[in-house]
């Protein structure tokens, strides 16, 4: 198993926790893990001695009371839609809590900011406005 792409190799750091996997799981780890629920292959891999967790994305954060109590997701301050996002991934004294602040920047909306911050000056960046080299829409 050492080399090979998929779930099988990530985590195990020793000849027994490769041994333990490749008897749990034999060659087809990706295999044997679709057929089990997350829960289930994480305590069969963790009983066995292999390193594992089950992996969630954003969509589940705040089902998860541990998550939820530790404040792991915030909601985005999006313009329109609000969504469930990853919360600052440490807890730093005197540091910053949540990733995200504001929102997002609009296509182009930064462009001036930007370009200005990295030495063009604001002619140049009006002339590669109006040559339609930076713009706020999309062009096909």
């Amino acid at each position: 198993m050492p080399g090979r792409s998929g779930l099988g190799g990530d985590q195990c750091r020793t000849d027994e926790q490769w041994k333990a996997l490749s008897e749990v799981a034999g060659d087809d780890v990706d295999g044997w893990c679709a057929t089990r629920t997350a829960a289930d292959a994480t305590d069969t891999l963790l009983a066995a001695g292999v390193p594992a967790a089950p992996v969630i994305d954003d969509s589940v954060l705040d089902s998860n009371e541990q998550l939820r109590a530790r404040g792991s997701s915030s909601r985005s301050p999006a313009r329109w839609r609000q969504c469930r996002v990853a919360g600052w991934p440490m807890r730093i004294d005197g540091g910053p809590d949540r990733w995200y602040d504001e929102p997002a920047p609009m296509l182009g909306e930064d462009n001036e900011s930007v370009l200005v911050a990295s030495w063009v000056c604001r002619p140049r960046v009006a002339a590669l406005q109006t040559d339609a080299v930076i713009g706020t829409a999309p062009t096909f």
